[in-house]
C-alpha cells in the first residue's frame, strides 16, 4: 500500500477539506482532495496516511459506483415489469405514474451506517417524488429503501442540510433501519425496506 508522510497541520487542513464528502468513502475523499495538499506547505513528517489500495490497484469511485447501483436498481425494475430511465444526475423518471425518483447511492461508510445527499434545489423543483436510498453493503449487495412522496414531504425539511444537500443518516440496529433525523427521535424505515412496490401504485 503506498504511504503518503504528512505533518499534523495538513492533517488538520485535510479533515477541514473533507466535511463535504460526508457521503464518500476516505479513498474517494482523498483522491478528490490529495492534489490540494501538494499546494500546502509542510507536507513532510508526522502522520502516516494509506493512499489508494493493495498492489496499487484502485477500484471504482463512488460516482462510478453510484452509478452502476442506479443502472441494476433500474434494471430489476423492469424484470418486474416498472419502466424507469435515468435522467440525469440521480434523478430518474418512472413512467407509471408519471413520477420522479432520486436514487442516491452510498456505501458502508462505517459499519451498518450509511450517509446519503440530494440536491435540495432539484428536490424542490421535482415537487412531490420518491426517494429511493440504494444502501450499498461492504458485501456489495444494496438495500434500497423506498420513500412514497408523503413521507418524503414530511421529512425534508427536518433534515441536515449542508452546502444545498439533505443529508440522509441511515442506520441499521439488528434487522431493522432508522433514518437519523437531528434534535429528534430516529424514524423507523423498515417498511420501506424494499419497497419497490410502493412505485407501481
Amino acid at each position: 500500500m503506498q504511504k503518503i508522510e504528512i505533518s499534523d497541520k495538513v492533517w488538520q487542513y485535510l479533515q477541514r477539506l473533507a466535511i463535504p464528502f460526508v457521503d464518500q468513502t476516505p479513498d474517494d475523499v482523498l483522491r478528490r482532495i490529495l492534489p490540494k495538499v501538494t499546494e500546502a506547505k509542510g507536507v513532510v513528517a508526522g502522520t502516516k496516511l494509506a493512499v489508494g489500495a493493495d498492489d496499487g490497484e484502485v477500484g471504482p469511485s463512488r460516482k462510478e459506483r453510484g452509478d452502476r447501483a442506479r443502472q441494476d436498481y433500474i434494471s430489476r425494475l423492469q424484470k418486474e415489469g416498472l419502466t424507469m430511465r435515468l435522467a440525469g444526475g440521480i434523478w430518474a423518471y418512472l413512467e407509471r405514474g408519471d413520477s420522479w425518483v432520486a436514487l442516491p447511492s452510498a456505501t458502508e461508510r462505517r459499519p451498518n451506517r450509511w450517509f446519503l445527499g440530494i440536491s435540495e434545489r432539484e428536490a424542490t423543483e421535482k415537487g412531490r417524488a420518491f426517494i429511493a436510498l440504494l444502501c450499498q453493503e461492504e458485501s456489495g449487495s444494496v438495500v434500497d429503501i423506498v420513500l412514497p412522496p408523503d413521507v418524503v414531504t414530511m421529512i425534508l425539511p427536518r433534515l441536515f442540510c449542508y452546502k444545498g444537500q439533505v443529508k440522509f443518516n441511515v442506520k441499521r440496529v439488528g434487522n431493522r433501519y432508522q433514518l437519523m433525523i437531528p434534535r429528534a427521535e430516529p424514524m423507523d424505515l423498515s417498511s420501506y425496506v424494499k419497497g419497490r412496490s410502493l412505485l407501481s401504485k
